[in-house]
């Protein structure tokens, strides 16, 4: 698992960091969430450039009541358009509005 999760890291970051070494680590999770928002931020950006690894933070903020909401000023993707939050679409919009649990 470590030397699969090491490889996946390598793959997805594009960098093997000292502090990968300890995943557990407070240090280790504020270092990988800190470079996804960077490759976030590289991916939505106006100029296009080489991106050195993928792991993308998911470009949503949750308040404190648990909303999800899309970043300020990024409602949809960049490249494909699609709404960043998403939707019901029209089948579950009908079962929502005859009034079926949607979380069963």
């Amino acid at each position: 698992i470590y030397g699969y999760r090491k490889s996946l890291w390598a793959e997805h970051i594009g960098d093997l960091e000292e502090c990968f070494e300890r995943p557990e680590s407070l240090e280790c999770v504020r270092r990988v969430r800190s470079l996804s928002e960077l490759n976030w931020k590289q991916y939505a950006a106006e100029e296009v450039t080489q991106m050195k690894g993928h792991l993308l933070k998911y470009p949503v903020e949750v308040d404190r009541k648990g909303n999800v909401n899309p970043l300020p000023g990024c409602e949809t993707f960049p490249d494909v358009g699609g709404s960043i939050v998403g939707g019901l679409g029209k089948y579950l919009s009908v079962l929502q509005e005859r009034g079926d649990n949607l979380t069963i």
